[in-house]
């Protein structure tokens, strides 16, 4: 009862509410009908955008990449240290056993930000570990690595497929274009079509 007699006051009656209603509906149906008359004939200005930005569709190569972490830092008592690796040897055997548990053993043993995600942290590209470990990510057959070891604690990788660096064709990202363009074309459309 009070936030309705806020709206009276503000001047939101119920007969201002529709009305204000079926102006949104038609300003949604003005913006669909504008949307599907400039994919037509903003065709050519998507494609020059593709064009002209193949840099920004350009897929790095990688080696696809999934990883779990149990935290022992450097700084950690030799005690702590040895159970956390006796703990990553453990977790490292049961998923070179079966690496379809790999995603399974990240969820519960992962200290690191993609555990929830099943340890995947997408396509590797150069440069982004230390060059040690990259080559043996590059050069390794599909599964499970043995444990690797820093100063932060134990990494049990798992690899998948190598992807060659490559430009998106332009049908899988002709969408995306148009939305990003979208409303500055719709801006200029109105303002053409007003004025």
């Amino acid at each position: 009862k009070a936030f309705a007699a806020f709206l009276e006051r503000a001047g939101n009656t119920a007969e201002q509410r529709q009305k204000d209603g079926r102006y949104a509906v038609l300003v949604d149906g003005i913006h669909n009908k504008l949307a599907e008359e400039l994919k037509t004939k903003t065709a050519t200005t998507v494609t020059a955008y593709y064009e002209r930005r193949k840099a920004d569709f350009t897929e790095r190569a990688g080696r696809e990449t999934w990883r779990i972490f149990i935290r022992a830092p450097s700084t950690m008592v030799q005690r702590d240290l040895d159970i956390a690796k006796s703990k990553a040897e453990r977790i490292q055997a049961e998923a070179a056993k079966s690496p379809k548990s790999f995603e399974r053993l990240a969820r519960q043993h992962s200290e690191g930000g993609k555990g929830h995600d099943g340890g995947y942290i997408g396509f590797v590209s150069k440069g982004t570990f230390a060059p040690a470990l990259e080559q043996k990510l590059m050069a390794a057959k599909n599964g499970v690595l043995p444990l690797h070891q820093d100063a932060s604690g134990f990494f049990i990788y798992k690899v998948g497929r190598i992807r060659k660096e490559h430009v998106k064709p332009f049908e899988e990202v002709k969408e995306v274009i148009f939305r990003k363009l979208f409303r500055k074309l719709v801006r200029k459309e109105i303002d053409r079509q007003i004025g």
